[in-house]
């Protein structure tokens, strides 16, 4: 529906929704406005021709540009990627594809299978994006183990100041499988996540409020890019609703949040 509905929209405007719909820009951004992310690296095909994200892409250290056929360099820029930030597992995603289609996970052994995928993916005129794979505490319910992540609502106020909602989805799927609601996942409440992890109310509180802020500051990011590309005036919000998927880690004994990707409805 969303991409139907951005095909009907004057193409010479470059779309809000296109900023957070292609991947490794909204990454980009967040990561330069302090956002936390996963770690990623964006493989894109040189005729791409949007020129303010090309701009952003050249400025980003973690951009490989590819001609086509070109599998020893994508392989040795993977296992550059997985070198330098001590991987043991990838999430390979077509860049603006979302609902979980295309997306497969990759261990670092893997890697010359996860070369010939992303290829495919290029040749089929994908761009790609590879993030590092965050696994958060798993919900342990009796002999079975459950991935889970957040799907979080922000909305603008009558200042273009975000708003998140208080709702926040907890979707929880089989470990090892995208977990993604369109792909059949589960749903929980942020109360039903915390009393399955057995989190105290403070971890329970502190992690909605890192969430919020997490959610918040994504969307001002996003924002102030468009602004500064001049994709929007200073009156617009970036865009009516954005959508953010949120993964959590425990590290350092608390749970921190990473905003893992972001799509807006305008």
């Amino acid at each position: 529906g969303m991409r139907a509905a951005m095909d009907c929209l004057p193409t010479e405007v470059p779309l809000a929704g296109a900023y957070t719909n292609t991947k490794d820009v909204a990454a980009i951004i967040l990561a330069e406005h302090g956002v936390r992310v996963p770690r990623f690296l964006a493989i894109i095909r040189d005729d791409d021709a949007d020129e303010q994200f090309a701009r952003r892409r050249q400025r980003a250290g973690n951009v490989l540009f590819v001609r086509g056929e070109e599998e020893p360099v994508i392989e040795a820029s993977l296992r550059r990627f997985l070198d330098e930030h001590r991987l043991e597992e990838v999430v390979v995603k077509p860049n603006e594809l979302s609902q979980g289609r295309g997306v497969k996970f990759f261990r670092r052994a893997e890697l010359a299978g996860m070369a010939e995928y992303v290829q495919g993916l290029i040749r089929q005129r994908q761009n790609v994006i590879v993030q590092e794979r965050i696994t958060p505490p798993l919900i342990e319910d009796g002999e079975s183990r459950q991935d889970w992540n957040l799907r979080v609502l922000v909305a603008p106020d009558e200042h273009g100041e975000p708003v998140v909602s208080e709702e926040m989805v907890v979707r929880v799927g089989d470990v090892g499988a995208a977990v993604n609601i369109s792909q059949g996942a589960g749903v929980l409440t942020l109360e039903e996540l915390g009393e399955r992890l057995h989190l105290s109310a403070s971890e329970r509180a502190r992690l909605r409020d890192d969430v919020i802020a997490l959610s918040a500051d994504s969307y001002r990011a996003l924002r102030d890019a468009m602004k500064a590309d001049r994709v929007i005036s200073d009156a617009m919000g970036a865009t009516d609703l954005m959508g953010g998927d949120v993964i959590v880690r425990r590290q350092a004994g608390r749970l921190l949040p990473y905003m893992m990707e972001v799509n807006g409805y305008n």
